[in-house]
């Protein structure tokens, strides 16, 4: 599951796959679609790279 765009109350959040919400960060106007790093070890991470071993 990748990341959506939601709006709660007219504002912009994005919908993370954890279940969590970021607020959106907006330049000139444009939303900017952040980049996520993680590490091999985080949970989500293990769990794309099990589900593309099957």
């Amino acid at each position: 599951m990748f990341k959506k765009l939601v709006f709660m109350s007219g504002k912009p959040f994005w919908l993370l796959p954890e279940g969590d919400f970021l607020a959106v960060e907006q330049k000139n106007g444009r939303i900017v679609d952040p980049v996520l790093f993680r590490k091999s070890n985080d949970r989500w991470n293990s769990e794309v790279t099990s589900e593309q071993g099957n």
